[in-house]
C-alpha cells in the first residue's frame, strides 16, 4: 500500500470542542479550516448540526468554503 492510499480524516473541530473549556468562535473555525485545508488534510469532521443550531451555522459556513478538504460531520 502506498502513502497516496491513505487520507487524513482531521478533528479538530469537533474533538477539540468536546474539552469542556474549549470553544471556537466562528472566525476561529473557519481560519483552522483554510489552515487545515493548505496543509492537505483530505476530510475536516465537524461537531454534528443537531447539536445546537450554532453548531448548524458554522457547519453550513465552513462546508460553502472553497476548500479541497471534504466536510464531514456525524448525525445520529
Amino acid at each position: 500500500m502506498t502513502i497516496r492510499a491513505f487520507k487524513i480524516i482531521e478533528s479538530t473541530l469537533r474533538e477539540g470542542e468536546q474539552f469542556a473549556p474549549a470553544h471556537f468562535t466562528p472566525a476561529q473555525k473557519v481560519a483552522i479550516a483554510q489552515m487545515l485545508d493548505q496543509f492537505g488534510v483530505d476530510y475536516l469532521e465537524l461537531t454534528s448540526p443537531c447539536a445546537s443550531p450554532q453548531s448548524e451555522a458554522d457547519l453550513r459556513t465552513v462546508a460553502a468554503l472553497p476548500l479541497q478538504a471534504k466536510v464531514l460531520t456525524h448525525v445520529r
